[in-house]
């Protein structure tokens, strides 16, 4: 794989609530397609990892890195996260090809004090 086949980002997460919150595992990262249909298998949700305690305005992140689609049909779609434990996703915003039948993305647990304090992007 040559360095072109791969870009990396820092993901952040913020709480953006009134009230602390933990975090402890990776986000699942799902490639998801314009008719709402899933690209490939997820990535990540798993539950091990350091405990991240989030104060209000605070940030935290997970290295991402992002594959080129290497197959023959790939698929455009926009990743979306799921943080640790929720239910909710969050488009990250990122939309690209992807292969069908592979994992768009791999992504590693949170690491605390990261990114911008008390800056979202919405």
């Amino acid at each position: 794989m040559c360095s072109s086949d791969l870009v990396v980002y820092s993901l952040e997460f913020s709480n953006v609530g009134h009230h602390a919150c933990t975090l402890r595992g990776t986000p699942k990262i799902v490639a998801t397609a314009g008719n709402g249909q899933q690209v490939g298998p997820a990535a990540g949700g798993g539950t091990t990892g350091q405990l991240v305690t989030l104060r209000p305005g605070a940030t935290a992140h997970v290295i991402l890195n992002v594959f080129a689609p290497n197959c023959p049909h790939p698929v455009t779609a926009t990743l979306n996260a799921y943080p640790p434990g929720q239910a909710q996703r969050q488009s990250t915003g990122l939309t690209q090809g992807f292969c069908p039948n592979a994992a768009p993305a791999g992504v590693d647990s949170m690491h605390p004090l990261a990114g911008v304090p008390f800056y979202t992007h919405r």
